[in-house]
């Protein structure tokens, strides 16, 4: 990695004897990882408005979720800021939670010390649900190190995430803090600047959360064979999202299949404790229960991979796809179900080549993949960064001859149009040629 960081004068590059450093007029860059890929705010004037402007002007991924009809003290947050949501109320506490939640740090900009009213409790809340809270005056650039301790909080906040965050934007609004707001377009404005260095547009982080095309898919690797003694395993890469699928076969099914002839296939899913970057992920297994999320997604990966199966030509035994998430950036789901099919597809070439098959019991191939709306754009397979803001967010699971197997579909916020769900339906079918595309035909 290199280092990302802007001082304001060679004496504080001196005092932490930081090398390799540019120095233009009385300002000094030192460079080394970008820590943001989006910038959020809840449009209020003053701090808000300010780090709005900053990443308008720059160009840079932003988002936001506003008050019902777009509510500010000085009347409606301005149309420019098109990437911006509604919430579903004018309340001005829940758009701040929700910022705060879907964001990985906030950072509060305040020219006073003792924070008041909702600056506090955005802090407050921040601290209640154990969320990375930075405060900082962006009018006092000469307190030595105060530029310093900024980026080397978000540096921290980053590498814990695992990647460049969202980060949200709080503080005064402009009639407490006259001068907060340019105040504020300044000091973002460095921040966005920094992860640019000398020319340079961020790392590969940032790079996939803001430059990829709205109908690009991340890029994707599927490693066949991956592990010894699995009758199917895959290694399957998709962009930051890494999970390992395995297969393993019994002769046995169900209680409810016994004497039928029938087979049976099956999913489990977990996430390996170290990956997300949101510290430690406690184990199913130390909590005796498996988590909601868990278990709707096993759920619906065993149903996907099933559709894809004759179970009547399986005979009485089952095939059961393991799904171990070792490093998580947005869309676990479709590509355990993606990774599921090829080991799905591998244990079955195996069978036939035993003997223990006749013939595939294959219908047709599974793959899935998701779709959303982020920023008021129809967007093809969601990382976190957008995932974490978007406004839809779709998973389609099809078969290889353009049939549905099952749609995910939640609002997030706003209801949505059928207009919008054919347009993101047609998104997702793109992505899903391609993808079909990418995977080995059936070995069997």
């Amino acid at each position: 990695m290199t280092w990302l960081l802007i001082l304001e004068t060679p004496e504080i590059a001196k005092k932490f004897k930081l090398p390799h450093c540019q120095t233009a007029g009385n300002s000094l860059k030192y460079s080394r990882m970008a820590t943001i890929a989006k910038i959020i705010s809840g449009g209020q004037t003053g701090a808000d408005r300010g780090a709005l402007e900053a990443a308008l002007k720059a160009g840079f991924p932003y988002g936001g979720l506003v008050p019902l009809g777009r509510l500010a003290e000085d009347g409606r947050i301005p149309a420019r800021f098109k990437a911006l949501a509604e919430a579903e109320t004018a309340n001005y506490r829940f758009r701040t939670k929700w910022n705060v939640e879907h964001s990985d740090a906030t950072l509060i900009l305040s020219f006073s010390d003792a924070l008041e009213g909702g600056t506090q409790r955005t802090r407050q809340y921040c601290m209640n649900i154990k969320k990375p809270v930075f405060v900082d005056n962006p009018a006092s650039p000469a307190k030595e190190g105060n530029r310093y301790a900024v980026f080397k909080w978000l540096e921290a906040v980053a590498r814990k995430h695992g990647g460049a965050i969202v980060l949200n934007v709080a503080g005064s609004r402009e009639s407490k803090a006259p001068g907060l707001e340019a105040a504020a377009r300044e000091y973002i404005a460095r921040l966005i600047a920094a992860q640019c260095p000398f020319g340079i547009k961020g790392n590969e982080n940032m790079k996939k959360a803001s430059s990829r095309k709205c109908d690009q898919l991340r890029p994707i690797e599927f490693i066949r064979d991956f592990t010894k003694h699995a009758a199917g395993s895959v290694l399957v890469k998709w962009g930051d999202t890494w999970v390992l699928c395995t297969a393993s076969v019994e002769s046995k099914v169900p209680p409810f299949l016994k004497g039928t002839g029938k087979g049976w296939v099956t999913a489990e899913y977990s996430m390996l404790p170290s990956s997300t970057g949101h510290g430690r992920k406690e184990r199913d297994i130390a909590k005796l229960k498996l988590d909601g999320r868990t278990t709707e997604i096993q759920r619906l990966i065993g149903r996907s991979l099933r559709a894809a199966v004759a179970l009547d030509r399986l005979g009485e035994r089952t095939i059961t796809i393991d799904c171990d998430v070792l490093q998580a950036d947005g869309g676990t789901r479709c590509a355990s179900i993606t990774g599921g099919m090829l080991a799905l597809e591998d244990a079955i070439a195996k069978m036939i080549v035993t003997g223990e098959l006749a013939e595939s019991p294959l219908r047709h191939r599974i793959a899935a993949v998701s779709v959303g709306v982020c920023g008021g754009k129809p967007t093809l397979d969601l990382d976190y960064a957008h995932d974490s803001t978007a406004e839809v967010d779709l998973n389609v699971i099809m078969t290889d001859d353009g049939r549905y197997v099952e749609i995910q579909g939640t609002a997030e916020r706003e209801p949505f149009s059928e207009e919008t769900f054919d347009d993101l339906r047609a998104l997702a079918r793109k992505g899903l040629k391609r993808i079909f595309a990418m995977t080995a035909p059936c070995r069997c």
